[in-house]
């Protein structure tokens, strides 16, 4: 495993305790128990709590840069998840999976490494379905006890420093926004910096 990939499984084991309540973020903003979930890109692990709290029907995992496939399928197992989320590596075209296929798309890290991956929001827009929310972005969402960020905030800073993390504000996320996808999409710093699209 590479520096980069020692660094995403870092950060992976170091945000277990705050997944339980970023998802209450995701629980808040999708309104569903059932549906088609993927989660996308490198930092991934919230999807396993949203299974644990038996939220979605199929969870998926697709993961980039390549090679961190068998640490998220070897975590579904530790969890006793891995006949519930399927873990899939990809490239951030996502091209293996077809159009009009999600109900919930998460894509923590979205707009903050540049060197590792580009988000295209016309790709995020075609996977969704109809009525479908995607969540992209970045930080701890709006549950998270300050005790826990407290905690891990300065390692954490530090990790997605070393993986290159670049800073990124609203009028940054605004300004990539396809015009034709801008009333469709709500940029907040509401529990982090977050871009939220519906179809």
């Amino acid at each position: 495993m590479t520096e980069t990939h020692s660094v995403f499984k870092e950060l992976y084991t170091l945000w277990k305790p705050v997944f339980p309540f970023f998802v209450h973020y995701i629980k808040e903003l999708y309104r569903r128990k059932d549906g088609v979930i993927i989660e996308i890109g490198p930092f991934c692990g919230s999807i396993f709590s949203l299974a644990q709290d038996g939220i979605g029907d199929e969870l998926i995992i697709t993961t980039f840069p390549k090679g961190m496939g068998s640490f998220y399928r070897q975590e579904a197992v530790v969890l006793g998840l891995k006949d519930k989320c399927t873990v899939i590596e990809s490239t951030e075209t996502l091209s293996c999976f077809k159009n009009n296929t999600f109900d919930l798309v998460i894509f923590r890290g979205a707009f903050f490494f540049p060197h590792l991956f580009r988000l295209d929001f016309y790709t995020i827009y075609s996977l969704l379905k109809k009525g479908g929310i995607a969540l992209m972005g970045g930080g701890f969402g709006k549950y998270t006890p300050y005790e826990i960020i407290n905690k891990i905030g300065q390692r954490s800073k530090e990790l997605n420093l070393l993986a290159g993390k670049i800073d990124t504000s609203e009028k940054d996320i605004k300004r990539i926004i396809p015009p034709k996808l801008k009333d469709l999409t709500d940029v907040t710093s509401d529990g982090g910096l977050w871009a939220i699209l519906r179809k």
